[in-house]
């Protein structure tokens, strides 16, 4: 249900950019829009959560695609978290400043360090589980549970797809990723 390593790290590189870049609107005096901006993108990633799932009885391959946005939200949150920690590095910074150079970084390094830490341990958690329900084939997976259920016969194509990590079609697949999730409501749809 996670996405590729690769696709993993451009994730976090671009939500840590955006974090940096959210940074510096606020510095400049845009506090409100770095604040509308991290907002507007959780209310996009929820509505499209919400839009896909009503899809998805009537067209499970629109729906997938459009569930798909949920990642707008996971982006905002990271990148408000990277730009709090931004912002916080270099207060820290300015705190210390008045210590000696040894002193300076010690403190701030080890004060920096346990916020990341924490907000690390926060957010990473559901990161790397392969499993958590915030991957937007986890949030997939119970969308179909939910929309489909009672509707197939155990012994279909159909209800491996809802229900089964692995679908004995020719080529068979297994997972939630993208192309999964499409193959899986391609069958569903009947195509």
């Amino acid at each position: 249900m996670m996405p590729s390593k690769a696709a993993s790290a451009a994730l976090s590189l671009t939500t840590a950019l955006a974090g940096i870049g959210l940074y510096f609107l606020a510095k400049s005096g845009f506090l409100w829009v770095s604040a509308l901006s991290v907002m507007g993108g959780i209310g996009v990633g929820y509505a499209a959560l919400a839009g896909g799932r009503r899809q998805l009885r009537e067209h499970p391959v629109r729906g997938v695609w459009i569930m798909t946005g949920w990642m707008s939200t996971l982006m905002c949150i990271g990148a408000g978290i990277a730009g709090i920690l931004v912002w916080l590095a270099i207060r820290v910074a300015d705190a210390v400043s008045g210590l000696s150079t040894s002193e300076a970084d010690v403190v701030g390094g080890a004060i920096v360090t346990a916020v990341t830490g924490f907000a690390g341990m926060l957010v990473t958690r559901d990161l790397d589980d392969p499993d958590s329900s915030i991957w937007p084939g986890a949030k997939t997976r119970a969308a179909f549970q939910k929309a489909y259920v009672g509707r197939f016969r155990r012994d279909t194509l159909q209800f491996e797809a809802v229900y089964e990590d692995r679908v004995r079609v020719n080529p068979p697949f297994a997972g939630w990723g993208l192309k999964a999730r499409l193959q899986r409501a391609k069958l569903i749809a009947g195509n």
